[in-house]
């Protein structure tokens, strides 16, 4: 599961984060640093985190590009993800990593869902 166990926006496009990822056998904390790279209002965005774990050797970076595309009276969210993990952090293997990516992508369309369904937006 991932969950932010810390985040601050620092300003419109950059964010800080203390992340945590429950894997079998351990939990992965990082520190990560998020950026929009691209946004087009209402319907498009890119955005790329990056970071170092604690307790495991390597680096990761994730890109996500979001398309909100209407459809009737509702919103379809399509998303591509790239995650590329290096050094000992790339071990967890390729079954977790799926598995770590699946729930992210869960979370993180859920997110976008919540924040464009709150009133007065």
């Amino acid at each position: 599961m991932v969950k932010g166990l810390w985040s601050r926006q620092l300003d419109d496009t950059h964010y800080e984060a203390i992340l945590a990822v429950k894997v079998p056998f351990m939990t992965i904390r990082s520190k990560a640093k998020g950026t929009i790279l691209e946004a087009k209002a209402p319907r498009h965005l890119v955005g790329e985190l990056s970071g170092d774990p604690h307790s495991v050797s390597g680096s990761f970076r994730n890109r996500v590009i979001i398309d909100l595309v209407p459809i009737n009276n509702k919103t379809k969210i399509e998303y591509t993800m790239e995650i590329t993990m290096l050094g000992r952090l790339s071990g967890v293997g390729e079954a977790v990593a799926g598995l770590i990516a699946r729930r992210f992508s869960k979370e993180f369309t859920d997110n976008v869902s919540k924040m464009f369904n709150k009133p007065g937006r």
